[in-house]
């Protein structure tokens, strides 16, 4: 715990940032995702600054969702 607060008081927060996007669920997966009740699917690439989801959709177009706006489906 001390090492990965010293780790952010010496401003090196990229470091939690890019640790985070190498665990996320599902990331480099087809997945099946929900907006507005119109099913998709689409890859996860990560989560970005402002804590968006990321998305490539299958045209391979790049999407990004705030929290609650998208929905994971199984």
């Amino acid at each position: 715990m001390e090492s990965q607060l010293k780790i952010l008081e010496n401003g090196h927060l990229n470091v939690f940032f890019e640790a985070y996007q190498r665990i996320i669920f599902g990331r480099e997966r087809r997945l099946k995702f929900s907006v507005n009740s119109k099913e998709f699917y689409a890859t996860i690439v990560g989560v970005n600054i402002k804590g968006q989801l990321v998305l490539v959709l299958e045209n391979g177009d790049i999407k990004t969702f705030n929290n609650k706006e998208v929905k994971f489906l199984l």
